[in-house]
């Protein structure tokens, strides 16, 4: 009897998931086609900008800390807070990641800043450390076209480099945020990456 309810929760798993999977292909699907539809620069920019409100809009820290101090960290009340904005930074990545496979990074100059920095700020807030690597060479390379700044870079790379080890990157002061950026970068492994966006941009 024992077995056979192991054996129905574990089908239940395996149910759920598959459905999960499912789902977000048939998302990934209708993405990929509402960014096909982004043809001109004010099409992109209304698409860029919804998903920076969207990621802000699930973010309000005095709203969070007033769930928990009423209901308590673990409370019903204060995960659901929780699972709204996981669910809607799921959404804004493959909404991103559709965007900078299909146009690249937005460009600051002709689409604005909230465009231009909707991309970085959905990449810097997903935990996932393999993720967030998977996008470095996109990100580095609007680093060095000035889609993004050094601080925002840097920023991006410190939270990184903090999931792994559990600890702030050190750097002597005084330092340079290049300096920064680059101990930064070899400490997570990426400096192959790194040359390989420099090589692309020279030729």
């Amino acid at each position: 009897m024992h077995m056979k309810i192991e054996s129905v929760i574990l089908l239940f798993v395996v149910i759920f998931f598959v459905a999960c999977d499912s789902q977000k292909k048939a998302t990934r699907i209708d993405v990929e086609r509402q960014v096909e539809k982004l043809l001109t620069i004010e099409d992109k920019r209304k698409f860029l900008e919804k998903i920076f409100r969207d990621d802000q809009s699930v973010r309000d820290t005095e709203k969070s800390a007033a769930l928990v101090l009423k209901y308590g960290l673990d409370s019903e009340e204060a995960m659901e807070y929780t699972r709204k904005m996981v669910d809607q930074d799921e959404k804004n990545l493959i909404k991103v990641k559709s965007y900078l496979d299909k146009f690249g990074y937005p460009s600051i100059t002709n689409l604005g800043k909230e465009a231009s920095t909707a991309p970085y700020i959905v990449i810097h807030h997903t935990p996932d450390v393999y993720v967030r690597n998977s996008f470095f060479k996109k990100l580095y390379k609007a680093y060095l076209n000035n889609h993004i700044d050094d601080t925002q870079l840097a920023f991006y790379l410190g939270r990184t480099y903090k999931s792994i080890n559990r600890e702030d990157f050190y750097i002597q002061s005084p330092f340079k945020s290049e300096d920064e950026i680059n101990g930064l970068i070899e400490a997570l492994g990426l400096e192959k990456e790194k040359q390989s966006v420099i090589k692309n941009i020279a030729n």
